[in-house]
């Protein structure tokens, strides 16, 4: 389960059309959907590395 960020509760997942939510009982709150933030800059991370390992080419004229 997902805890919510700010009470460490559990989360309950919910889903709207087009949308994913997470509620959080103990807040009862609406919390955003951070695994779907935290997996966008895990790609990025993943990304940045494979560009900065990639030898650098140089064209010559």
């Amino acid at each position: 389960m997902t805890p919510c960020p700010c009470c460490s509760y559990p989360m309950l997942r919910h889903a709207r059309p087009q949308q994913i939510y997470w509620y959080c009982n103990h807040c009862r709150q609406e919390m955003p959907n951070l695994s779907a933030r935290e997996e966008i800059l895990f790609q990025k991370d993943k990304l940045e590395k494979l560009i900065n390992r990639s030898p650098l080419v140089v064209a010559r004229t």
